[in-house]
């Protein structure tokens, strides 16, 4: 099982690199994620930096965004492939 998966995502504003980080206390396994999200600022393409914890969904075996923190749309388009590349990685 890796303990950093690194990829990029392509979105519709352009590529979406991401890197997901394992992390584990107690006996339990969560993942943190770093997006970088293409924006243009100015004439300027920039990026816009999320950090957002995933966690495990017992019933689907799929990885979603924690409840409580404000998720924008564009990055909650992502979760999909965010969750399947961690699945991928315990294999």
């Amino acid at each position: 099982m890796q303990e950093t998966i690194e990829l990029t995502i392509e979105s519709a504003d352009g590529p979406v690199d991401c890197q997901v980080d394992r992390n584990e206390t107690d006996g339990h396994t969560d993942w943190s994620v770093v997006i970088l999200y293409p924006h243009m600022e100015n004439g300027i393409l920039r990026s816009k930096v999320y950090d957002h914890a995933l966690i495990h969904d017992r019933q689907t075996g799929a990885y979603s965004f924690a409840p409580g923190a404000p998720i924008h749309p564009k990055v909650k388009q992502l979760e999909q492939q965010l969750s399947a590349a961690i699945i991928n990685s315990n294999k």
